[in-house]
Parts: structure tokens; C-alpha cells; sequence
């Protein structure tokens, strides 16, 4: 038992959620043959790692901005490219995260999660048409451009 609770915090702690540079978003975006510029109040941050139940206090602490922080990003583009599977705990916490985020006046799209993850979250419900939809795009680019032209959140 000991083991796998040592497992599971360890597989919690890789969990990370960096802010994309102006320099590391040009280089993505250049993977797709994209030169478009980047809108100044779109934010690209990357979800590295699972997205499951140990990890989702890391996850909402690295993705929801503190109230005495500044002013919060008017959109957030989640690249999910890093994140090999989530589970419904980890799902229902990235739905926390897009409402609260929603509170402070930010849009959130996510982008190119795998096969399993994009499956999961068609489940669930989060990237299905609706009140609490978010938008999930297939590529970087596509995600970019659907926050730029997004309203800010009210």
C-alpha cells in the first residue's frame, strides 16, 4: 500500500502546467508551418503530465491565477499534447479550472490532446456543445486562433 501511494505522489509531482515563452510558441507554431503572430492577451501554457485524481491540486494551483497576482489573462490556450491519459477526477477539475477561470474574465481552449484524452473529454461532456463547453482544437494554431477571436469571458 505504501507503494502505490509513493507512486501516486510521484506521478502527481511531474505534473506541470509552464507558460510558452514568445520564442517557444514561434517554434510550435513554425512545426505547423504557422507564422501568424500571437495576440498579446493570449496566454499558452502547456499541461505536462496525467491529468488524474493525485494530481488535481497541482493542476488547479498551476492553472487558476491568484486573486493578488495581477490581472488575470483574458485567454488561456492548454496545450494537451503532454498529457498521456486523464480520469474523470482530473477532468472535472480542467472543468473547476475553465469556470473559474470563466469568473475572472478569461477564455480557455485547450489543443491537441491524444486520441484517448480528446475521446475523454467528448465523454464528459467538456468539449461538447453547451453551457460549460470549452473549446478544444486539434492544433496550436487552430486553438490560437479561436482565442483571438474569442469574447472575453464574462
Amino acid at each position: 500500500l505504501l507503494a502505490v501511494l509513493h507512486f501516486l505522489r510521484r506521478m502527481a509531482e511531474t505534473v506541470d502546467a509552464p507558460l510558452l515563452d514568445a520564442r517557444e510558441i514561434r517554434l510550435a507554431l513554425a512545426a505547423d508551418d504557422v507564422t501568424a503572430p500571437v495576440p498579446d492577451d493570449v496566454v499558452v501554457r502547456s499541461l505536462e503530465g496525467p491529468l488524474f485524481f493525485a494530481a488535481v491540486e497541482r493542476i488547479e494551483r498551476a492553472l487558476v491565477p491568484l486573486p493578488d497576482a495581477g490581472p488575470p489573462p483574458r485567454r488561456v490556450v492548454l496545450r494537451l499534447r503532454q498529457v498521456p491519459f486523464a480520469d474523470l477526477t482530473g477532468l472535472q477539475a480542467l472543468q473547476r479550472v475553465s469556470r473559474r477561470l470563466r469568473l475572472t474574465g478569461t477564455t480557455l481552449v485547450l489543443c491537441e490532446p491524444n486520441p484517448r484524452v480528446a475521446a475523454k473529454l467528448r465523454n464528459a461532456g467538456l468539449v461538447t456543445p453547451g453551457v460549460d463547453a470549452i473549446a478544444c482544437t486539434a492544433t496550436l494554431a487552430e486553438a490560437i486562433g479561436i482565442a483571438a477571436v474569442a469574447p472575453a469571458a464574462a
